[in-house]
């Protein structure tokens, strides 16, 4: 009997009476919930099916609820978020985007006002006209989560 190779089709007849997988069957052998067998040896069907059926028995009511739990537990989270976003302790990304923008386009409409206001001095005009076109582009470039990509 050592020479002998398992047959397939007692472990065919284990997966179809428990309905699961042949993969599943020798995971849970080596878990220790199905019998373990000697090299060469078939499955005990009997054995098999008994073993999963107080596997079942077991995890009968624990595989709901811990899923009712975890969806408990998300809607949880969200509410807590939206309850801290609510008191202002959080502030959506694009929220925070816009306000920059807004900024930005702010500090330049003042700086052209300086700009206009230097039109009797032209020499002054064109120097704040380099030094704010200079720190539009350099405040212009992408960085960090603006850089492209992200």
């Amino acid at each position: 009997m050592a020479g002998r190779k398992p047959s397939n089709t007692k472990l065919k007849k284990v997966c179809e009476i428990c309905g699961i997988t042949a993969r599943m069957v020798q995971y849970h052998e080596q878990h220790g919930t199905f019998p373990k067998r000697e090299h060469g040896e078939d499955y005990n069907i009997e054995k098999c099916v008994k073993a999963y059926i107080e596997l079942l028995k077991r995890d009968k009511g624990t595989t709901k609820s811990k899923i009712d739990e975890e969806i408990k537990q998300v809607e949880l989270d969200r509410r807590k978020f939206q309850l801290q976003r609510e008191k202002g302790e959080w502030i959506l990304r694009a929220e925070v985007v816009d306000e920059l923008v807004k900024r930005i386009y702010a500090i330049k409409r003042d700086q052209m006002m300086i700009e206009r206001r230097f039109t009797k001095w032209p020499e002054a005009k064109e120097i704040l006209k380099k030094a704010h076109r200079a720190m539009w582009r350099a405040y212009s470039r992408k960085t960090g989560v603006f850089k492209d990509g992200k």
